[in-house]
């Protein structure tokens, strides 16, 4: 039951928290959003790792999300695979076990991040969406990847 109630709250959790624009230019943004989940980080990781069992059947191609698979490793596939068909929805680019996991990801035009950050007993899901990147026009009025991590 428990389980359930936390796939739950990873489906619907970035949807419905606030989000924070974190930076923002004619040619793309950064947002935040933030949430907690009344679990210990090594269950939210677990469960972050198998979309199968918390992503909406109703946002994949096939309608099951049992179709749905991640191979947590830099290169590594978010995909779904069915009888007739298959989509890569996003290309695992970093991994930090239990902390975090780097998307490119076709769920939009964003690069997606979560940062996984333990708590007593709650556990903090930073997520970021990423619409622009390296393409940014004004690289240097954006802030670096590592200086918006040593920020958090």
């Amino acid at each position: 039951m428990r389980q359930a109630v936390l796939a739950g709250v990873l489906a619907l959790a970035p949807s419905c928290a606030g989000a924070e624009v974190k930076f923002a230019a004619p040619d793309g943004f950064l947002i935040e959003h933030r949430f907690t989940i009344a679990a210990p980080a090594a269950q939210v990781w677990e469960t972050l790792l198998h979309p199968e069992r918390w992503w909406p059947a109703d946002h994949t191609w096939s309608g099951k999300r049992e179709n749905l698979s991640l191979v947590a490793d830099a290169g590594g596939c978010f995909c779904e695979r069915w009888d007739g068909g298959s989509v890569e929805h996003g290309r695992v680019v970093a991994v930090f076990p239990g902390k975090m996991l780097r998307l490119d990801a076709a769920l939009g035009p964003l690069q997606e991040m979560a940062w996984v950050c333990p708590g007593f007993p709650d556990t903090e899901i930073r997520w970021e969406d990423d619409l622009g990147g390296v393409r940014w026009a004004d690289g240097d009025s954006r802030p670096s990847s590592s200086s918006r991590r040593s920020s958090w």
